[in-house]
């Protein structure tokens, strides 16, 4: 194209036209190389897909018969553009998981007028038995269910199964095999991909602007280990040690001769522990057995070319909470067996924060060794039971519950349905993707991966065992909180100060209960309102028995339904919010918190203490071997995938905004009454900030700020 066919008219300065004369030329002026990718344009995303053959397959009637087109992946690729590709296609698996739960009236984009009956008929529960699942909405009406167990079902051809064709393509979009010159696994050495991820910062679009935990210089230090466990993405399981607990570490560091370790133990000061021993009986592991994830390696052509194996742990680890509001760990063991005696435990050097011990932590190789196996048991802890189980699958069953026992036009009904926006697509697409193929296959839980049967992993059996041992009133924050050993009402010094989870979900949990006492006043006045009202107790008797909460109340006063309304909120609201969105800081630099290790546990202490760099290393999806890179790629994109910040649009405060400005011109008592109540929970949301910071700030002199629960950053649903 010739500059002169472009050239604005003569009233345009000369300016410009030199301007254009310099620039709009056949020269390549800007280097399209120089300008990264970072997300891909959907329409040429597509037609490649089309391309490639990666297309469903339709049937004479065009249909869709759940299968794909092409017979095989692809075979070669990158690795971000295999990243970005992971992004776009779990995009378009919500998408299409959104569109049919509208049609299937799920979760209208419009709302629709119906009764009781008719939304009988919409929600129904599903049979666990089928899919491995706890109680959640049945997306397939039991008539036309036809297919086996897991992933892989063929329904009718009415779009039923179109999530889950869709979610086939997920497998054929990881190429295999990808060049691993220029990728953050290269490697070799653990100094490697800390500089590959210093020079190559993600894209801020999470709350901590794309940085990570493993652009801190310390990342593997004990401080941050231990900060995790009260400000991460798993601050909600510490708790103080059981009293057996302590005296049984006491004995062990005496056998190990540790006197002062011993001392400091049984003195028994403040301690705290992050058990994940319960593994074994989630998943029916024996205590002679151990974990272990059988994971197929292919060929160019898919063909299996051998096994790789992957390893999981039920580690324990005991911190001392220092009275400045340090926590420091003490001991660890790596994967517990029915007692210390059967187990490998190993103890700090540093018996206090600012002890230096007699090697620096960097080069204390067995330690940090523990310290990640360790957070390979936070990592399926935290997937599985705290972020999964915990707030999108009970989150789900209280939604299906409301609507099979509660009117639409009912208080109830109207207080608790803004916070399900997306909650049951977005489950759906995450039962059949996320889990089936991401946490099954990079856990190390086992026994092995089947993508024909992935319930046979037994990731199922701890989201199973999770579900049934969730304790609703238990949770309530206050009570979480005491009963876990944290008086956040009582202490006046800086003992709490590295906890701001605690601190800012107790006061958010007060601002929460406070607006819906305030609504819910507007129609029920005394205890006695409760009881004449028989959708109250329809809706408990549905929650503790086809919902399977069992613990979830049975509600005869006001104040119980204030405190199981409030519960129902926060799940879904700040408690989702601080579980998911921290995922992209804490995960995405996979050796700080790997979801599985390449090799096995050391079976004794001595092996153990003889280890270096280079059996951490190989322990980590690190460098070209088998199919590490896999390991990594999934490790890393699932947080990513994840952690996008919250739109305003989706956020606590035009919730109380809009709802403040839906009944502000409205004249009737009850309107003004919540009007009124919108209008301070706006207020206190606003005054919250404030509060957030200062407690933010208030931590130890290097602590990662926390500000996961700003209002404006916290979802008004499990939208992500």
């Amino acid at each position: 194209m010739s500059v002169a066919a472009c050239s604005p008219p003569n009233v345009v300065g000369s300016k410009l036209n030199e301007i254009l004369q310099n620039s709009l030329s056949d020269e390549i002026n800007h280097r399209i190389e120089d300008d990264p990718m970072i997300v891909w344009d959907k329409g040429v995303f597509l037609n490649e897909l089309h391309r490639q053959g990666i297309v469903l397959s339709t049937g004479k009637d065009g249909a869709i018969d759940g299968s794909i087109e092409a017979d095989m992946g692809l075979r070669k690729g990158t690795y971000q553009g295999t990243q970005m590709a992971l992004t776009e296609m779990y995009s378009l698996i919500e998408e299409a998981a959104a569109a049919h739960f509208d049609s299937k009236g799920f979760e209208p984009i419009m709302p629709r007028k119906r009764d009781l009956t008719q939304k009988q008929e919409i929600y129904q529960w599903s049979d666990p038995k089928v899919d491995g699942y706890p109680p959640h909405l049945q997306t397939i009406p039991k008539d036309k269910d036809q297919g086996a167990p897991g992933v892989g079902h063929v329904f009718d051809l009415d779009e039923l199964n179109f999530v889950g064709a869709i979610s086939k393509v997920l497998s054929f979009i990881i190429p295999r095999s990808i060049s691993e010159k220029g990728t953050p696994y290269e490697g070799p050495t653990l100094a490697d991909c800390e500089k590959y991820n210093r020079d190559h910062p993600s894209p801020k679009t999470d709350i901590m602007d794309g940085e990570n935990v493993g652009n801190k210089d310390d990342w593997y230090s004990d401080a941050l280990f231990a900060q995790q466990h009260l400000s991460g993405v798993n601050p909600t399981t510490i708790e103080t040690a059981p009293p057996e607990k302590v005296e049984a570490y006491a004995n062990e560091a005496g056998k190990q001769g540790l006197e002062d370790m011993r001392k400091l133990l049984s003195e028994g000061k403040d301690l705290l522990i992050q058990d994940y021993s319960y593994f074994r009986e989630a998943t029916g592991v024996s205590d002679e057995d151990i974990f272990k994830n059988i994971v197929p390696e292919v060929d160019e052509n898919g063909k299996p070319t051998r096994m790789a194996t992957r390893y999981a742990c039920a580690s324990v680890i005991i911190f001392q909470l220092h009275s400045d509001g340090r926590l420091h760990p003490l001991a660890i063991t790596l994967d517990y067996r029915g007692s210390l005696d059967k187990s490998v435990t190993i103890f700090n050097r540093r018996l206090t924060p600012d002890d230096k011990g007699e090697v620096d932590e960097k080069d204390d190789w067995p330690w940090r060794y523990a310290k990640t196996c360790a957070q390979t048991a936070d990592w399926a802890g935290h997937e599985v039971a705290v972020h999964l189980v915990d707030t999108h699958l009970i989150e789900e069953a209280i939604i299906v519950a409301t609507n099979r026992t509660i009117p639409d036009e009912h208080l109830l009904y109207e207080v608790l349905s803004p916070h399900w926006f997306r909650t049951l697509p977005l489950n759906a697409a995450a039962r059949a993707v996320l889990v089936p193929y991401v946490i099954a296959r990079i856990s190390g839980l086992g026994p092995s991966f089947n993508p024909a049967d992935p319930t046979l992993n037994r990731a199922y059996g701890l989201v199973k065992w999770s579900y049934k041992n969730f304790n609703f009133q238990d949770k309530y924050i206050p009570n979480d909180l005491k009963k876990r050993g944290f008086e956040i009402e009582t202490e006046t010094g800086s003992k709490y100060c590295n906890y701001p989870y605690a601190t800012d979900m107790y006061l958010l949990w007060g601002v929460i209960r406070d607006f819906v006492k305030s609504v819910l006043g507007t129609k029920y006045k005394s205890d006695g309102d409760i009881q004449d009202d028989p959708y109250i107790s329809d809706w408990c008797k549905e929650i503790q028995t086809q919902g399977q909460i069992t613990t979830f109340p049975t509600i005869t006063t006001v104040d119980q339904l204030v405190d199981a309304v409030t519960m129902c909120i926060h799940i879904a609201s700040p408690q989702h919010t601080a579980v998911n969105y921290l995922q992209d800081y804490y995960y995405s630099f996979v050796p700080a918190k790997p979801p599985a290790l390449c090799t096995p546990l050391p079976t004794d202490l001595k092996t153990l203490q003889a280890y270096t760099e280079k059996e951490l290393t190989e322990a980590l999806p690190i460098g070209t071997e088998g199919p590490k890179w896999k390991d990594w790629l999934l490790a890393a994109q699932l947080p990513e995938l994840l952690s996008f910040k919250v739109e305003a649009k989706y956020n606590l405060i035009t919730y109380a905004k809009s709802l403040y400005n839906v009944n502000k011109d409205r004249t009737n008592p009850n309107a003004q009454a919540i009007k009124g109540a919108a209008e301070r929970f706006y207020s206190q949301l606003k005054d919250l900030s404030l509060a957030f910071d200062y407690v933010s700030a208030c931590q130890t002199e290097g602590s990662i700020p926390y500000k996961v629960l700003q209002p404006e950053l916290t979802a008004v649903s499990i939208l992500i």
